[in-house]
């Protein structure tokens, strides 16, 4: 079962009924499988970002999947601009 959910993780994007184009998502693996920007590749522009988790058969949600699905339905989800100071000293 575990293997058959990592190769559905896999080939998810190609499948019918995936949420968005294949060319338009991400993946990440851990925490969450996906992340999707709905217009990027034909360039009609992003107009949402979706978090994407895949899943087979009876399994369900970690608590880890849990937590960061009620914090995106919450709203608490943030963008950053990280913009660090390096010096090598050169």
């Amino acid at each position: 079962a575990v293997l058959s959910g990592q190769m559905a993780e896999q080939i998810a994007p190609f499948l019918k009924g995936f949420p968005c184009n294949p060319a338009d998502v991400r993946f990440v693996g851990k925490p969450l499988d996906f992340i999707g920007f709905p217009g990027a590749a034909d360039g009609s522009g992003i107009k949402e970002i979706l978090f994407i988790e895949v899943k087979t058969g009876n399994s369900a949600l970690s608590s880890r999947e849990k937590e960061i699905k009620d914090a995106v339905l919450s709203g608490k989800v943030s963008y950053i601009e990280y913009n660090p100071e390096i010096n090598f000293g050169i």
